[in-house]
Parts: structure tokens; sequence; C-alpha cells
């Protein structure tokens, strides 16, 4: 059985508008209800606001594969960077 979910909110922080959106895909045994494999990712994109303003986006994709002994997470920020395994973070 596959479940997926998708939510998206913007949220003001000090009038610095925040859009959120969070995506999971997890994949259950029908039999043993055991998790297969669970996908999640959260992007988080602060909203420019002057002229010259870019906005701003950090993606984090967490992958857990129980079985497998797989646990990564992988952070990108901005659109010019790729993403890091182990929980490494981009500067």
């Amino acid at each position: 059985m596959v479940h997926q979910e998708h939510v998206t909110h913007i949220e003001n922080n000090n009038g610095q508008s925040v859009k959120v959106e969070q995506k999971e895909e997890k994949v259950i045994d029908t039999d043993s209800s055991k998790v297969l494999a669970d996908v999640k990712q959260q992007k988080q994109t602060k909203i420019a606001t002057g002229e010259n303003s870019d906005p701003q986006t950090v993606v984090e994709t967490k992958v857990d594969i129980p079985s497998a002994g797989v646990h990564e997470t992988f952070v990108q920020e901005d659109k010019d960077q790729v993403g890091t395994p182990a929980g490494g973070r981009l500067r």
C-alpha cells in the first residue's frame, strides 16, 4: 500500500512570509503493516518582499528504508546547490 500526503501553507513571522510545503510518500507492507520505505520532503521558501530581493528556498528530504538500514537526510539551499547526504548541510 502506498500512502501519499501533501500539505502547503504560508506562515507570517514578524512580517516575513514563508511558504511551507510538506510531502510524504510511504510504502507499507499490507500483510505485516511494516514500513518498507518512507520519503519526506519539506520545502520552505522565504517570499521576497523588496524590489531587489530574491526568494530563498531550503529543501530537506529524508529517505528511510528500514530493512536496508538506509536513513539519509539531504538538504538543498536555493537552486544552484546540490544536497549532501547523512545530515550534511551546504553553506
